[in-house]
């Protein structure tokens, strides 16, 4: 093969990752949004801030790679990759992780409760002794 497929290939594949890693991105804040609730306003701006992001990125591929020229392959390349992940492992990861951190979450509660309570059961018993102290007769 010719060195110039070659380049063109690789440039492809180059697209094809960035497009992978950008949608895997996009899944980080599909999480926080399965986590905790988040209202148009943030949505949109997390959106807004995301594809200024995916742009930066992909000018630098573009820049990088081809001197700043618009590629249609190199675009179909991002936006390949980014489907290859979205129907992949996407659903998936975002599931799961979202549900051990919620499960996380939940467990740091239940310590925090039972520490608090540990504590409160401690303080509860040296407030009984001094009480206890006050009423007793000493000899």
């Amino acid at each position: 093969m010719s060195e110039i497929i070659l380049w063109e290939i690789q440039f492809f594949l180059q697209a094809l990752m960035l497009g992978g890693i950008l949608r895997a991105l996009y899944d980080l804040i599909l999480i926080l949004r399965k986590i905790k609730y988040a209202g148009n306003i943030r949505i949109a701006l997390e959106d807004f801030f995301y594809w200024m992001i995916c742009c930066y990125f992909i000018f630098g591929l573009l820049y990088e790679n081809n001197n700043g020229v618009l590629r249609g392959f190199a675009i179909c390349g991002v936006i390949i990759g980014m489907a290859i992940w979205h129907f992949g492992p996407s659903h998936i990861i975002i599931n799961i992780v979202a549900m051990a951190i919620k499960k996380l979450k939940n467990f740091i509660r239940k310590l925090k409760i039972w520490i608090l309570r540990k504590k409160t059961v401690k303080l509860l018993g040296k407030a009984l002794k001094k009480l206890h102290s006050w009423f007793t007769i000493k000899k």
